[in-house]
C-alpha cells in the first residue's frame, strides 16, 4: 500500500458521477468509489503504512504564493510517484502534469483571495497531486 491518500472531491460528487448516463463516466467514478471504500477499510483496521519519507517542502506564504509539487504515479495505484514538476520549475510536456499544477496554483489563489487563507490548512500546506494514477 502507497501513502494514505486524501481528496478534496466529496463523496457525494463521486457517487453523482457513479450515477451518469455516462457509461464511461459512472465506471471511472465506481472505481475511484471503491479504492476510497478500501482505503478507509485500512485506515479503520490500522493497516495503511506511510511508505517512504517524502521530501519536506517548505510552507507558503500569502505574499510569496503556493507551494506546489506534482507526482507521476506512471499509472500505477503507488502514491506519490515520481516528482516531475516543483513549485517555480519550468512546464513538463506532460499536459496533466501542467494541468494539475496550474489547478493547483488557482485553488492557492482562491483561498489567497476570496477568503484570505494561506493554502487550505490556512497556515500554507504545501499542495501535492499525482497524475496518471491506476488505469485510464
Amino acid at each position: 500500500m502507497g501513502f494514505p491518500r486524501c481528496s478534496i472531491v466529496p463523496p457525494y460528487v463521486m457517487e453523482r458521477l457513479a450515477a451518469s448516463d455516462d457509461a464511461e463516466l459512472a465506471a471511472w467514478a465506481r472505481q475511484a468509489l471503491a479504492a476510497d471504500r478500501r482505503l478507509r477499510e485500512q485506515r479503520a483496521r490500522g493497516e495503511v503504512t506511510t511508505g517512504p519519507p517524502r521530501p519536506r517542502l517548505r510552507h507558503s506564504t500569502l505574499a510569496g504564493g503556493p507551494v506546489r509539487q506534482i507526482c507521476d504515479a506512471h499509472n500505477t495505484e503507488q502514491l506519490p510517484g515520481t516528482p516531475v514538476r516543483g513549485e517555480g520549475d519550468p512546464p513538463t510536456p506532460d499536459v496533466a502534469a501542467t494541468e494539475a499544477y496550474d489547478g493547483l496554483g488557482a485553488t492557492w489563489r482562491l483561498y489567497a483571495e476570496v477568503f484570505a487563507r494561506n493554502s487550505l490548512d490556512g497556515v500554507g500546506l504545501p499542495l501535492r497531486a499525482t497524475v496518471h494514477y491506476g488505469e485510464s
